[in-house]
């Protein structure tokens, strides 16, 4: 064979292997392209479910509040009837006791 045949089948060599790299090259950042979308895709999903959980976070924090005042009222009535019934269970027994009074006299 001769030099500028081999040159030739050379050359031909290096370009195949040069637009074969090429064309893995553009395949991978290609790949690397739609895997970065989807990474954003994925990463704006979450962004919107965690403020969509913190909303409802919020919106929790906001009913137990409600909740613990309605039980602390429903305490405090319930503390309220308690002295209520004990006042008004002496207040009979004082009552009864001036009537008894006054019927002795």
């Amino acid at each position: 064979m001769a030099l500028g045949t081999l040159l030739q089948i050379a050359s031909a060599i290096v370009a195949l292997t040069g637009v074969a790299a090429w064309s893995v090259t553009k395949e991978s950042l290609n790949q690397v392209r739609a895997q970065n979308g989807d990474l954003r895709a994925e990463v704006g999903d979450k962004d919107r479910r965690h403020t969509e959980d913190q909303a409802t976070i919020a919106r929790q924090a906001s009913d137990i509040d409600v909740l613990r005042r309605v039980v602390t009222g429903e305490v405090q009535l319930l503390a309220i009837k308690e002295m209520l019934s004990l006042h008004h269970d002496e207040s009979m027994a004082a009552l009864r006791e001036l009537l008894g009074r006054r019927t002795h006299e």
